[in-house]
């Protein structure tokens, strides 16, 4: 099941999700998979500033999809998440969007004592259990 699926199925109507696939031309790229997404990118350009509760960056061009996710967040107790925050090129794009003020907390299932699966323990291998919240405020 998608989370579309997992929502529907639990009767949450307040999300809203939108898929954009890359596209065959374009200037927006991602680090990972090369070019194409803008669409993807500015998938929420139509909605105001400050106007969500929680944004999750989560998939593909994840540097430049953080500097729309700051703009549509709300500036005082929204909530902003990374996955995989630990990787080297999103480093930049933390210190150049993120406001200072807003409070950090780092998440990880690398932890003593938690016993992780083998799927887990290749994931763990590649970083990819490293979460960032930020809860924002002025």
């Amino acid at each position: 099941k998608d989370l579309g699926d997992i929502l529907k199925l639990n009767n949450i109507t307040n999300v809203q999700l939108r898929s954009r696939p890359r596209q065959s031309q374009g200037k927006l790229k991602s680090a990972s998979r090369g070019c194409c997404y803008d669409s993807y990118i500015m998938g929420a350009s139509d909605m105001a500033d400050g106007s969500l509760d929680m944004v999750s960056v989560d998939g593909r061009a994840r540097e430049q999809c953080l500097k729309e996710a700051v703009r549509l967040v709300k500036p005082e107790g929204g909530v902003l998440v990374l996955d995989n925050s630990v990787r080297e090129r999103y480093k930049a794009s933390m210190r150049e969007n993120i406001p200072k003020s807003w409070i950090k907390h780092e998440a990880s299932l690398m932890t003593e004592g938690h016993k992780l699966s083998a799927q887990q323990q290749h994931w763990v291998l590649r970083d990819d259990l490293f979460t960032t919240f930020w809860i924002t405020r002025k």
